[in-house]
């Protein structure tokens, strides 16, 4: 009879775990690991494109970003390249080592930030011994919109521009392998105690995610590259608003220098935008223009004397969003997920003890 009583008692304790940890895993947010981006092989026409832009690219920025263009290699599909090594003596090895490697990958709007002009992150990271040496081989990614560069190569000021835009996603590689360079970098601490790479985070992403320096450095390397050319260079960089109409108008003025010219050559070209009309009254030029039905994210670039590359004007167009931001559906299941294992396994123990005792009261009502 007490050995009944006990397994009743047993009985209502794992009822009452599986109604407790139901309400749990329907009461907090949980929290899931984002795995590494499965990446694609670039296609033949965005091959061509990074060809094209890497025999252009000239090392003149700022800041060089040798150290990535080396781990491209001739033609994109990556190479490893030998980083930083730190002495770091321990029972299974005696020094660490980082190497990367950059590949061309293709473009895909889900990986990284939505709708960009080009993206550089992180594809994979692993860690390995050799010999006495204790390896970090980072592999990163590097995606150009090809609609965006096909455009961009129909003018000379379009070159400029889009070749600066590739200077910009491989600063985001060189300014995290900069920081990888220094002793003090807080990875070589991570990586000599062995911590899992799961608790790396960020460290090993691409650098100057916010963009505090990147801007100021593409900048300047926009009117190195212009001069290097041949070509005087005004840029005129603007952030527009579309209303609720998807309408957006930004007015520029523009330079006494080319205003001074007898005719002023004016051209344009868009992206995710449409109905696009200039008007020019005296120093003034007004853009207009519509963004497209469903997109968040335009661009227009004019520009004024092009032969000359007098000015480049490069709007950025924002939608507006709903008030309140955007509503996504919720995966319920997927939210229960992780607890359902926990929940199946009481679940099951529950019913195992149910099955046992009406298995004893059977043999002890046979007595």
């Amino acid at each position: 009879m007490r050995q009944l009583l006990d397994l009743k008692k047993v009985l209502k304790t794992l009822i009452v775990l599986a109604l407790i940890t139901t309400i749990v895993a329907s009461s907090f947010e949980i929290m899931l690991v984002k795995g590494e981006p499965q990446t694609q092989p670039p296609t033949d026409e965005e091959k061509e494109i990074f060809q094209t832009k890497i025999n252009r690219y000239k090392d003149l920025g700022q800041k060089s970003v040798k150290n990535i263009t080396d781990s491209l290699g001739a033609d994109g599909s990556g190479q490893w390249v030998s980083i930083a090594t730190k002495e770091c003596p321990h029972a299974d090895y005696d020094s660490c080592e980082i190497i990367i490697r950059t590949k061309l990958v293709h473009f895909n709007c889900s990986i990284g930030p939505t709708e960009g002009d080009g993206k550089f992150g992180r594809e994979s990271a692993t860690v390995a011994i050799e010999g006495r040496v204790k390896k970090l081989s980072i592999t990163f990614y590097l995606m150009i919109n090809p609609d965006l560069a096909k455009e961009a190569e129909e003018s000379t000021a379009g070159q400029i521009d889009d070749d600066c835009l590739l200077y910009h996603e491989l600063l985001h590689g060189q300014i995290k392998v900069d920081e990888m360079k220094d002793p003090n970098w807080a990875g070589w601490k991570m990586l000599c105690e062995c911590k899992p790479l799961s608790e790396w985070g960020d460290m090993i992403g691409a650098g100057d995610p916010d963009h505090k320096v990147i801007p100021g450095l593409v900048e300047d390397y926009m009117g190195r590259i212009a001069e290097d050319r041949g070509y005087k260079l005004a840029v005129d960089r603007r952030v527009a608003a579309a209303d609720e109409n998807r309408d957006f108008s930004v007015d520029i003025v523009i330079p006494d220098d080319i205003l001074e010219k007898e005719t002023i050559g004016i051209s344009w070209y868009g992206w995710n935008v449409e109905e696009v009309t200039y008007t020019q009254a005296g120093n003034k030029l007004t853009i207009k223009g519509k963004i497209r039905a469903g997109a968040t994210k335009g661009k227009v670039w004019v520009y004024l004397d092009p032969s000359d590359v007098g000015m480049i004007i490069h709007v950025d167009i924002s939608a507006l969003l709903p008030v309140g931001g955007v509503v996504l559906p919720v995966d319920k299941f997927g939210l229960l997920a992780p607890y359902m294992g926990l929940v199946s396994t009481i679940v099951a123990a529950t019913v195992a003890t149910a099955v046992y005792v009406k298995h004893v009261n059977r043999r002890k009502e046979k007595r």
